[in-house]
C-alpha cells in the first residue's frame, strides 16, 4: 500500500484498493511465505540450522572453527594409526630378533664345552648362519613397501647380505597433537649392525663420499637469484673444504657455501638484495658432480644439499663419528687364541691411528674397514683362531667402534660362525658376552617402541574425548531441532495454504459478480 493510501485511512477516508495493489500483496506475502517453507525445508533434509553463513555470521564462525579442529585431530589419529603399524611391525621384529639370539645363546654355551668336536661345532656354525641370514630378513622388514631400519633410507634395503648395514642415521617422527611429536623408527645400525656415521667435514675426502662412492669429476653451473652465472670446476680437487673454497671464489655470483649445520651435507646461501630468480644448480655436459654433491637443485632461496653420507677411512676423525657428535675412546681388551692385551686407544685422534694401534699389538691381528665402510673389523692372521674385543670394565669403546658389543649383533653372529668352523672353543666363550649384550639392546629397544606405543594409546584416547566434545558443540551450534523444524514445517505448510485458498476466494469473479 502506498504512503497516500496509508494517509487516507487514518484521516478516516475511504480508499479504493485496485486489483494491483492487491496482486502485489498477495505476491509478496506469497514470496514471503514460500521462502520461510523452502528454508524450514532445507534444515528438514540437511538436519542443520546453519547451511549458509547469511544464516547465522557469528554460529557460521563457530561452526567453521569447531570443523577445523576436527579436521586436525582427524590428522592427528590418521598419524597415530600409521604410527601404531610401525611401531607394532617393529616391535614382533626386535622380539623375533630376542628369540633368535636366544638360540645363538643356547648354541654358543654348548659348543663351549670341551667335550664336543670340530665336526659338532661346524654343524652348528652352520645353524648360526642361518640365524644369520633370518636376521637379515628382520632386518630387511618392510611396511607399505617401505623398510623399516633403514631411517630416511626406506627406499632400499637397510641391509646387504653379508649384513653390512646401508642406511642412513635418520630418525622419523610423528605429529599428534599440537606441538607433540612421537619418535618411530628405530634404526638397524641401533642394533643390528654399526654405523659409526661420520659428518661431513671440510677435510673429508671426495672419494669418501657417497657410501664411498665418491664425486665425478667434472663442472656444475651455479645461477644466483640476480642471473649471474658462474661455472664451478670439480678438476684436481679431493677434499669438500676445496669445492666451498671453489664456489666461494667463483667471481660475479652473490652465492656463499658453508656446511649445513646438521653435518651431512652443503649449504648454498645466496644474499641478492632483490631476487629476479630462483637459485639454481645445474649440471655441464651431461655429468653429474651436482648430482653427487647434493645440490643439483632450483631453489627460491637458500639449497640446502641432501645427505652425503660419507664412508669412514682411515682420516677420518673421531670427532666426526655419529653425526659429528663423537665419542671418547678408552681402553680395549683383544683375544686372539691363546694370546691377549689390553690397549689403551685414548690418544687415536682418527679411525688410522686406531687401526694401527691395533695392527700393532702383536696378536697376530688385522686390522681394518667392513666392506660397506661403516665400522671397524678385526680379524686374526692365525686361521685356527678368531680374535674377539671385548669391553674393558664398563667402557664402551669396543661397541662404539663396532668391534663388538650390543648395537653389532650381525657380527657377533659372524665371529661366532668364525669361531665355530675355526674350532675354537675359547673364541665361542668370550663371545658369549657379546650375545648377552645383544639381547640385552634388543629388550632395551622393545621398552623403548613399548612406551611409545603406550604414549599413541594414551593421546588416542584423550583425541576420541577431545572429538566427542568438539562434535557435541558443534552440533549444538550448527544442528537443528528435529521435532521443532517439522512443527514449523507443518505450520509453514498450511499458512502457505491457506493464504493461496484465501486468495483465490477473495479473487474469484464472474458476470454474475459484476451484474449483482
Amino acid at each position: 500500500m502506498d504512503e497516500g493510501s496509508e494517509r487516507a485511512l487514518r484521516e478516516g477516508e475511504i480508499v479504493r484498493v485496485t486489483e494491483k495493489m492487491f496482486h502485489n500483496s498477495f505476491i509478496g506475502n506469497l514470496t514471503r511465505s514460500n521462502r520461510q517453507l523452502l528454508e524450514t525445508q532445507e534444515r528438514a533434509g540437511t538436519g542443520k540450522r546453519i547451511n549458509r553463513p547469511s544464516d547465522d555470521p557469528v554460529g557460521m564462525a563457530r561452526v567453521l572453527n569447531f570443523r577445523a579442529s576436527l579436521d586436525k585431530i582427524n590428522e592427528f589419529n590418521q598419524n597415530i594409526v600409521r604410527g601404531d603399524s610401525l611401531l607394532a611391525l617393529t616391535e614382533s621384529s626386535l622380539e623375533s630378533v630376542g628369540n633368535l639370539l636366544d638360540r645363538t645363546k643356547q648354541i654358543a654355551l654348548a659348543q663351549a664345552n670341551a667335550t664336543l668336536s670340530g665336526a659338532d661345532r661346524m654343524a652348528a656354525a652352520e645353524e648360526v648362519e642361518t640365524l644369520f641370514d633370518q636376521l637379515i630378513q628382520i632386518g630387511n622388514a618392510t611396511l607399505n613397501g617401505r623398510y623399516i631400519f633403514g631411517g630416511f633410507k626406506s627406499g632400499v634395503p637397510p641391509f646387504s647380505a653379508q649384513g653390512s648395514y646401508q642406511g642412513d642415521g635418520g630418525s622419523a617422527a610423528v605429529q599428534v597433537d599440537a606441538g607433540i611429536e612421537v619418535p618411530l623408527n628405530i634404526r638397524g645400525s641401533d642394533f643390528l649392525a654399526t654405523d659409526l656415521d661420520p659428518a661431513v667435514e671440510g677435510a673429508t675426502l671426495l672419494t669418501d663420499l657417497n657410501g664411498g662412492g665418491g664425486v665425478a669429476a667434472g663442472s656444475f653451473q651455479m645461477t644466483d637469484r640476480a642471473g649471474n652465472v658462474a661455472i664451478i670446476d670439480l678438476t684436481g680437487l679431493t677434499m669438500v673444504q676445496e669445492v666451498l673454497d671453489a664456489i666461494n671464489a667463483a667471481p660475479g655470483i652473490n652465492v656463499t657455501a658453508s656446511l649445513n649445520p646438521e653435518g651431512t651435507g652443503l649449504l648454498l646461501s645466496d644474499d641478492t638484495p632483490a631476487p629476479t630468480q630462483d637459485l639454481k644448480v645445474e649440471e655441464v655436459g651431461g655429468g653429474r658432480s651436482a648430482l653427487d654433491l647434493g645440490i643439483l637443485a632450483n631453489r627460491p632461496g637458500e639449497i640446502s644439499g641432501t645427505d652425503l653420507n660419507p664412508a669412514v677411512s682411515r682420516s677420518t676423525s673421531i670427532s666426526a663419528l655419529r653425526g659429528g657428535a663423537g665419542f671418547s675412546l678408552g681402553s680395549i681388551e683383544v683375544v686372539n687364541g691363546t694370546q691377549g692385551a689390553t690397549l689403551d686407544l685414548s690418544g687415536a685422534q682418527t679411525i688410522g691411528e686406531v687401526l694401527d694401534l691395533l695392527d700393532q699389538a702383536g696378536l697376530n691381528l688385522s686390522a681394518g674397514l667392513n666392506p660397506a665402510r661403516t665400522a671397524l673389523v678385526v680379524t686374526s692372521t692365525d686361521l685356527t683362531t678368531t680374535a674377539v674385543v671385548k669391553e674393558v670394565n664398563t667402557g664402551t669403546t669396543a661397541a662404539d667402534l663396532g668391534l663388538g658389543g650390543g648395537n653389532d649383533i650381525l657380527g657377533t653372529l659372524g665371529r661366532l660362525t668364525e669361531a665355530l668352523r675355526r674350532n675354537d672353543r675359547e673364541a665361542i666363550g668370550n663371545l658369549l658376552d657379546q650375545i648377552e649384550d645383544g639381547l640385552d639392546r634388543t629388550l632395551a629397544l622393545r621398552t623403548r617402541v613399548g612406551v611409545r606405543q603406550n604414549q599413541l594409546q594414551e593421546t588416542n584416547q584423550r583425541l576420541e574425548g577431545l572429538e566427542m566434545d568438539l562434535t557435541t558443540f558443534l552440533s549444538g551450534v550448527e544442528d537443528a531441532d528435529v521435532i521443532e523444524v517439522y512443527s514449523r514445517l507443518s505450520l509453514q505448510k498450511n499458512a502457505l495454504e491457506g493464504l493461496v485458498a484465501a486468495t483465490s476466494q477473495v479473487t474469484r469473479t464472474s458476470l454474475l459478480d459484476f451484474l449483482r
